[in-house]
């Protein structure tokens, strides 16, 4: 989330612990080097006046590993860090099966479903849906939330996204704080009325 230089060495400030506490690492040798995962950071304005030397190296070295087939990943639903409008679900869906809803509802708008850690903790979703500090970020136009209740590690995964919407049946939840239209009410009525009426938004 943030780095320091301290005496010529990184020192990287890391979540630890779901987001509950901060780490401070650094390495014991060098080369250094600090990475973030795609989405946590604004994409930059190109400037095409900027030119970098190019290097080519020519590799001899012969490798033990051929490549028999290429074959695409079948993921079941669009792409988190590409899609523009995200469904996000919580454990304020109280069942795996209430999922499904919040699922039906992605297909037919063409979103991608993320899940907060405690989701994927209880085997409702799998891992690679899991959006927050322990997951991936993204940075949809659109972010529907549905029963999440707002906790700061998965508000770290969706702060670039352009427009939120929160629905929650308890008007104090944190989620309200970030969201740019927040409904007190609860998902599971909302949903179906959604199904029936809603169609695919213009972002």
């Amino acid at each position: 989330m943030n780095f320091d230089v301290k005496e010529g060495k990184l020192v990287m400030h890391k979540p630890a612990f779901g987001g509950n506490v901060v780490s401070l690492i650094t390495t014991k040798t060098k080369p250094q080097m600090a990475t973030a995962r795609p989405g946590m950071f604004k994409p930059l304005v190109p400037n095409p006046g900027r030119r970098g030397e190019v290097t080519r190296v020519v590799m001899h070295a012969g490798g033990r590993i051929s490549i028999l087939a290429r074959r695409p990943v079948d993921i079941g639903h669009p792409d988190l860090e590409g899609a523009e409008v995200v469904i996000g679900v919580e454990r304020g869906l109280k069942r795996r099966e209430n999922v499904e809803l919040a699922i039906a509802l992605a297909k037919k708008l063409g979103a991608a479903v993320a899940a907060t850690r405690n989701v994927v903790l209880a085997g409702w979703l799998p891992y690679k849906v899991q959006v927050g500090v322990s997951g991936r970020a993204i940075a949809p136009k659109l972010y529907i939330a549905f029963g999440v209740s707002g906790h700061i590690n998965h508000l770290v995964g969706i702060r670039n996204a352009r427009y939120i919407v929160a629905v929650n049946v308890n008007r104090h939840a944190d989620i309200f704080k970030v969201a740019d239209l927040g409904v007190v009410g609860d998902a599971l009525q909302i949903i179906p009325i959604l199904l029936e009426r809603a169609v695919v938004p213009r972002c």
